[in-house]
């Protein structure tokens, strides 16, 4: 769910519109306190729903106490919101601190890329609309009438927040279609490339790694449906929609660059090899060619050795990393689930 850099010079007015950013623009607390109260909130308006329905967190079974079926759901739809809506906050204040490298290489990308107009604004309202129908109308088919009667404040609850993460879901997948239309525009257009400074387009890649965090920070937070034993189809394919996104919204910008600077390098080499063979056919008698020629053969070396990719080994080792991020709550349920089984007697 993808939050990228806003300009410096105007970073207030976006957030007042944007729902993501107006949330921690608003609260008096930082990225972290913040977040840890939106958990909490969403974790306690729970316990007073199931205070409410007069239902125990823990039931009985011939397997001993075991944890309400409610509970594990809503605590994963709770760490959901919480990691998105934080990881984007996050992202958003480290793209903040690298906004003067993007300018210095990308000067049309700080000014358009989240200018939302008219247009973008409206957009973004339908699919907030859209998602939040999609969250809630399969728990108002599905879920037998019995169980609402019998657990109403629960079943609202789930409703608010099933409708609540949709919604964020589409308003994240609007927000990267958006940045990967302003991001090609810019690159295609406004991207400044020094081949002998090739490192100060290293900004791209970090920028491209940070919103490719908050994806896969997300699926792995989808992923603890896994460890409770509610992943279904849906939520499966969500998941990979989720790792997808993450994937995308870094190597596409980052192939992008890559052609423009292997364009870039074959005009630079063309020119060298002209001046080259230039210097060649004067060498054997004008020693001042001769010197230009050793230095013109030094500089097409140099040309050749540049890298073509904007990102050094440290991001493409974190963006790595990154992809294993889901796994986590794979590998966390295995080795609790063989402990389990060690102790039991």
């Amino acid at each position: 769910m993808s939050e990228t850099a806003l300009p410096l010079a105007a970073p207030l007015a976006p957030e007042r519109r944007i729902f993501e950013q107006m949330l921690y623009a608003g609260s008096p607390f930082g990225t972290l306190v913040t977040t840890l109260l939106v958990f909490l909130t969403l974790i306690g308006s729970f316990a007073l729903a199931l205070l409410i329905d007069r239902n125990p967190p823990f039931v009985q079974t011939h397997h001993g106490l075991t944890l309400n079926g409610g509970i594990w759901p809503a605590f994963t739809l709770a760490v959901l919101i919480s990691v998105a809506l934080g990881m984007q906050r996050y992202v958003r204040n480290r793209d903040l601190a690298d906004n003067a490298a993007l300018r210095a290489v990308m000067p049309d990308c700080a000014q358009r890329q989240w200018m939302y107009d008219t247009a973008g604004l409206r957009r973004l309202r339908i699919v907030t609309v859209v998602g939040a129908l999609f969250g809630a109308v399969p728990s108002l088919l599905i879920v037998p009438r019995e169980l609402i009667a019998t657990e109403p404040a629960s079943f609202i609850w789930f409703v608010v927040v099933n409708a609540f993460t949709s919604a964020l879901f589409a308003r994240g997948i609007v927000h990267s279609a958006r940045a990967a239309e302003t991001w090609a525009r810019s690159i295609d257009q406004g991207l400044i490339i020094d081949l002998l400074r090739i490192e100060s387009l290293n900004v791209i890649g970090r920028h491209g790694a940070r919103s490719a965090l908050i994806w896969f920070s997300v699926a792995g937070a989808i992923l603890l449906f896994f460890v409770g034993n509610n992943m279904n189809t849906l939520t499966l394919l969500i998941l990979l929609l989720a790792a997808a996104m993450g994937i995308w919204i870094f190597v596409r910008p980052m192939e992008r660059v890559h052609r423009r600077i292997r364009e870039a390098k074959h005009a630079e080499l063309e020119l060298i090899r002209s001046a080259i063979q230039e210097a060649c056919a004067k060498a054997p008698h004008d020693a001042q060619a001769a010197a230009k020629l050793q230095g013109l053969l030094a500089y097409e070396h140099r040309i050749e050795s540049v890298r073509e990719w904007p990102f050094d080994q440290t991001t493409a080792v974190r963006v790595a990393a990154y992809v294993f991020i889901p796994a986590i709550p794979w590998f966390g349920q295995a080795f609790a689930q063989r402990l389990i089984d060690t102790v039991r007697p």
